[in-house]
């Protein structure tokens, strides 16, 4: 499969998956579509299940932040910013 995840527990149908991985793709995202994503993956997902993501995180010094700008000018995404919040196992976020 391939695309966004968007529509994982659609396309695989609920608690279907023992594993989501997702690898840097959720930065690429805006905000409202990495959420659903991430919703849709939880509910992909059985009971137990892994829910695996490797994404750019915060960058805390000044030259972490700096080579990553570097890295998202190229990539048309520059200077993001993600508020953390807690995704619920029904797939809704707080």
């Amino acid at each position: 499969m391939t695309g966004r995840g968007e529509a994982v527990a659609e396309l695989l149908g609920p608690a279907s998956v023992d594993t989501v991985v997702s690898s840097l793709e959720l930065h690429q995202c805006p905000l409202a579509v990495t959420w659903a994503m991430l919703a849709s993956m939880a509910r992909a997902l059985r009971p137990g299940g892994h829910l695996v993501i490797t994404d750019s995180g915060l960058q805390r010094t000044r030259l972490m932040r700096t080579a990553f700008c570097t890295v998202q000018i190229p990539d048309g995404r520059f200077l993001l910013t993600f508020a953390p919040r807690t995704l619920l196992r029904d797939g809704s976020a707080r």
